[in-house]
């Protein structure tokens, strides 16, 4: 009788002792899941963060063609008034028609279904633009959901520092062939006219 009892004592606290494990276990699971939400959170916060003060432009367009995020950056580069980007209401062919007007692009823009094909295609699509003296890269890519991601980088220095080099090389191959004095400078002014748009040069040569 008095094992029985021992027995069932040593049940009872055994029994006592799975479920307290059990509970203890499932807050311990609770908490893993809120702290894994929390760092889910904050993490995407930060992304966020970081992705609007970058000094690349980024868009984001549905598969419809609207407008679904951009960063500031992204506005300035292009010159859109903050009315124009309206989430979900401007779309990927009203704002390519912006940029015709403005001439930010050099060629007539494909409107959205047309990107799309083209993106499917060849995987993605790089066209240099200029606003205010800047020069852009504009790198398109279609997203898997079937939208497109738009990342426009600043590559004036760059572009000019390949320019230099270009027209050094110029300069050189007409010395190396022994041309004509009138020909080089020539070519030195139409170099730095390149290089500096908004300036006119000129030469005056004097016997």
């Amino acid at each position: 009788m008095l094992t029985r009892c021992m027995l069932s004592v040593d049940n009872f606290v055994m029994e006592t002792t799975t479920d307290n494990q059990k509970t203890n276990a499932k807050k311990n699971s609770e908490s893993t899941c809120d702290e894994i939400e929390s760092s889910h959170v904050l993490n995407s916060v930060q992304l966020g963060e970081a992705i609007a003060n970058l000094n690349d432009g980024i868009a984001v367009y549905r598969p419809d063609g609207h407008l679904e995020f951009y960063n500031e950056s992204f506005r300035l580069i292009n010159g859109y008034s903050e009315s124009t980007l309206k989430f979900g209401v401007v779309t990927y062919d009203e704002l390519g028609q912006l940029d015709e007007e403005s001439e930010i692009v050099a060629h007539k823009p494909l409107i959205f279904e047309q990107r799309i094909v083209q993106l499917r295609k060849d995987g993605n699509n790089v066209t240099l633009q200029e606003y205010e003296g800047r020069i852009y890269e504009r790198y398109q890519s279609p997203i898997p959901a079937g939208g497109i991601i738009i990342l426009i980088t600043d590559i004036t220095e760059h572009h000019r520092l390949k320019l230099i080099q270009s027209t050094r090389n110029n300069v050189l191959e007409l010395l190396a062939r022994g041309c004509a004095l009138d020909e080089i400078l020539t070519t030195l002014i139409q170099n730095s006219e390149a290089l500096f748009p908004e300036m006119l040069g000129s030469v005056l040569l004097m016997d």
